[in-house]
């Protein structure tokens, strides 16, 4: 069935780029994709990490509503039986989130307040502080714990500005230190569109324009090792969900949309121009309409929160059209959907 599905796959999007009359070369310039990775999607060598990408492809290849519906069940059956060996072990965890109701309007993400150390124990923590520093200065060892002088020194040869497309030492280097910061990515030392993804997430968190390029201030954030990408699980995002959307033909489908927008990933962006932020791939024009923010979307609880309400507004999830069509019908009672006091919000596909 894997292969199968996989073939199928891989002959659409064939047959697709064929009707185009396009090269490779061309096709990966459109979808903003490099030239393998389009060789290996239409030959059936490997299937496309998520539905954004083969959705990007097939729009390049100027592919109408129907196929897009036709490409997203085959790419669903095709990911369930891709093999998972080989992929890297996820960060642990943070902890469980508490189950709470749904709410009217998405909440804003909640701080954590700090319990500061009495001084007697600010006082033993400099003790130590001072006794290491003399430690390492006698032993010629670096002085930070979290980025060594050699990745520093590795970092000034690299070019100024390292981006989609480049690969080498430089790019295994931003790989590694993206992983430290506790995400999920294979370090191969190519630029793909995964580190892409993951160089958006970071630059988002770390309160960076999102470009993807990985310039000097980029690079900073990622040796000061200061930034965590650390975040929920793909069970604990599906369970919350569930837990949001109570009635369960609702849960099924609203895990579903999750799925198919962001393989239930709390960080995921979306490159495409449609492309989105967070579990359910909310667009800038949703957020503003939300008072959200890219950061705020990255946000497990507040993305899940924000599409609860996205569907009350018509109790279905007619905002994901394309995978809301894919899934089975899942028809609800009508009700009448609440707002917000003395607030209105446009609806929007997302």
């Amino acid at each position: 069935m894997a292969v199968d599905a996989s073939s199928e796959l891989a002959q659409r999007l064939t047959s697709l780029k064929e009707a185009t009359g396009c090269s490779y070369t061309e096709l990966a310039g459109r979808a903003a994709l490099s030239r393998s990775t389009v060789h290996r999607y239409c030959s059936g060598a490997a299937v496309p990490p998520d539905f954004d990408t083969v959705s990007r492809l097939a729009r390049a290849c100027g592919a109408d509503r129907g196929e897009l519906l036709d490409l997203h069940r085959m790419w669903v059956l095709a990911a369930a039986a891709r093999p998972t060996t080989g992929k890297p072990a996820e960060p642990a965890p943070p902890p469980e989130p508490a189950p709470a109701p749904p709410v009217d309007r998405p909440p804003a993400p909640r701080r954590r307040h700090r319990r500061l150390p009495d001084r007697a124990a600010v006082a033993i923590f400099a003790l130590f502080g001072l006794i290491a520093l003399n430690v390492f200065a006698g032993s010629g060892a670096p002085r930070s714990a979290r980025a060594d002088a050699g990745a520093e020194l590795k970092a000034t040869a690299c070019a100024s500005v390292i981006a989609l497309g480049e690969h080498g030492d430089c790019v295994r280097e931003i790989q590694i230190l993206l992983i430290k910061s506790g995400t999920v990515l294979t370090a191969d030392a190519n630029f793909g569109t995964e580190t892409r993804r993951r160089v958006v997430a970071f630059q988002v968190l770390a309160g960076l324009p999102p470009t993807g390029r990985v310039d000097d201030a980029t690079r900073k954030a990622l040796v000061s090792g200061r930034i965590s990408m650390r975040t929920w699980s793909e069970e604990q995002v599906e369970r919350r969900i569930r837990e949001v959307f109570r009635n369960p033909r609702a849960g099924d489908e609203a895990v579903h949309v999750a799925r198919c927008r962001s393989h239930l990933d709390a960080l995921w962006v979306g490159l495409d121009p449609d492309g989105g932020w967070g579990v359910f791939q909310l667009t800038d024009e949703v957020l503003s309409n939300y008072d959200g923010t890219q950061r705020v979307a990255l946000d497990p609880e507040w993305n899940i929160q924000a599409a609860h309400w996205i569907w009350a507004e018509h109790r279905d999830f007619r905002a994901w059209p394309v995978c809301a069509d894919a899934a089975p019908a899942t028809p609800f009672a009508p009700r009448t959907a609440l707002r917000a006091p003395g607030r209105h919000h446009r609806h929007q596909r997302l």
